[in-house]
């Protein structure tokens, strides 16, 4: 019998092929970052530029929302009327301040001081039956000086000293202040001057002046809304202001307040004085 011969069994052959990924590789790293860093730069462009449209959209809105409340009103300016009025309010000095002085001269310091202190206390004493307090007087000058004359031999000669002394007084009560002045005369006080009138509240008087513009101000107010048929509705603006200079009152003395004695009552005038205040109110009519 003829031998068969085995085939052989040939495995097919199965060949694994690699799968290849494809990768984008960067060419350079360098490159991979300014590809990032433009992608943010964009993103942050586009959020600023979101961010002021919102916020002109916000001011197209919030404009035609005012035009919207104006519509169909005319301009204030077209139903305005201004009214002018000067008030006046009389000031009169309620304070005098006067200031006196006496200069001695003597031998000696001791005896210029002492003769000096006589007289300048029976000052004192007087003002205190007055009712002037203390407080009213005030020492403002103290000197002690020495006095020379002059000798054609020995040239210039001590001839003594000089003492002066003296005090500002405040008079309160200013239907006083011609009898200070006459007692001054009277206790041989050689230097007496500077009168000055004084308004301790002189905001009172302003006060005063501004109500009696304001009451000029309301009588026009009431003259033109009956003779022009207007309602006045509202006040758009107010403004003052003062004219005065605000200078020395008017003074009057009399010969014996410069005198050293004579007993005869000096005559003092403190004078008046008139605040002026302007107001300018504007209204809104209808």
């Amino acid at each position: 019998m003829p031998v068969k011969k085995k085939k052989k069994i040939v495995e097919p052959k199965i060949e694994l092929k690699k799968i290849e990924t494809k990768t984008n590789n960067c060419t350079c790293f360098k490159d991979c970052n300014m590809s990032d860093f433009g992608k943010k730069l964009m993103m942050t462009f586009l959020g600023i530029l979101l961010v002021y449209i919102i916020v002109f959209i916000g001011v197209l809105i919030r404009n035609q929302i005012k035009t919207y409340n104006y519509i169909g009103m005319n301009d204030k300016s077209e139903r305005m009327i201004t009214i002018t009025a000067e008030g006046i309010s009389i000031i009169k000095p309620d304070v005098a301040k006067v200031t006196l002085g006496v200069t001695k001269e003597a031998d000696t310091v001791e005896e210029a001081q002492l003769e000096n202190t006589e007289i300048m206390n029976s000052l004192l004493v007087g003002l205190k039956e007055m009712e002037i307090s203390d407080s009213d007087i005030q020492t403002n000058n103290y000197n002690v000086n020495p006095v020379y004359d002059y000798d054609e031999e020995e040239g210039r000669v001590l001839d003594g000293y000089q003492v002066f002394q003296q005090v500002i007084v405040k008079v309160k009560d200013t239907t006083k202040t011609s009898e200070v002045l006459a007692l001054a005369g009277e206790m041989g006080i050689t230097n007496i001057g500077n009168l000055e009138w004084i308004v301790d509240d002189r905001d009172h008087y302003t006060d005063l002046a501004r109500k009696d513009a304001l009451d000029k101000v309301k009588n026009q107010v009431e003259t033109l809304s009956s003779s022009l048929g207007v309602n006045f509705v509202d006040i758009i603006s107010y403004n003052e202001y003062n004219s005065n200079n605000y200078t020395s009152y008017d003074k009057v003395y009399s010969s014996e307040a410069y005198g050293l004695g004579g007993g005869s009552v000096p005559s003092i005038s403190e004078g008046e004085e008139e605040v002026n205040l302007n107001v300018n109110i504007t209204f809104e009519i209808k």
